[in-house]
């Protein structure tokens, strides 16, 4: 699965950081930072997500300073656009994390998530951490297998996840 960050009708920004990993994981480690656009290891999307979203990708709304990654909302002829950032790599089983920073608005999703579906040749799979910008209190997990989703469970957070950079990660096994 690739790995992405996403905003649609929003924005997010991501940087990079050292954190605990989770206990089970022991394995290698993969990480990027966030300084410039680096296009052998990276992609950034530029194509329509489709009519449940409304949003066209247009790498012009992603952007890169000092470790942080942005990603922003905009508007052009076509209608609304959003950023995305994703791996070149596809990887497996492992821990994943994003240490990020959720738009607090109606009407946005912001995201980080492992894909790999239709526009990759396969079957639709993939593991979502989204926030849903009308309440950036809780977090949504997901997964589709199969492309068989509707496993969503939503988390309390106990603090706003729109006022500062917190760290987000999903242990997948086998």
């Amino acid at each position: 699965m690739t790995i992405c960050a996403a905003v649609m009708l929003g924005s997010l920004q991501a940087g990079m950081t050292t954190v605990q990993a989770a206990p089970a994981y022991s394995g290698n480690h993969y990480g990027t930072g966030f300084d410039a656009y680096d296009e052998a290891t990276m992609e950034l999307s530029s194509w329509s997500n489709g009519g449940m979203f409304n949003c066209i990708w247009n790498p012009g709304n992603v952007s890169f300073s000092n470790g942080i990654m942005s990603l922003k909302i905009d508007q052009d002829e076509k209608g609304y656009t959003g950023g995305e950032w994703r791996t070149k790599e596809y990887f497996g089983y492992g821990m994943y994390q994003v240490n990020m920073k959720p738009i607090k608005n109606p009407g946005v999703v912001s995201s980080f998530f492992t894909y790999t579906g239709p526009s990759d040749g396969t079957k639709w799979d993939e593991i979502d951490i989204e926030f849903l910008g009308y309440d950036t209190t809780k977090v949504q997990f997901n997964y589709f297998a199969n492309g068989v989703g509707n496993h969503e469970y939503v988390y309390n957070l106990g603090f706003d996840a729109s006022e500062d950079f917190h760290t987000y990660g999903f242990y997948w096994a086998p």
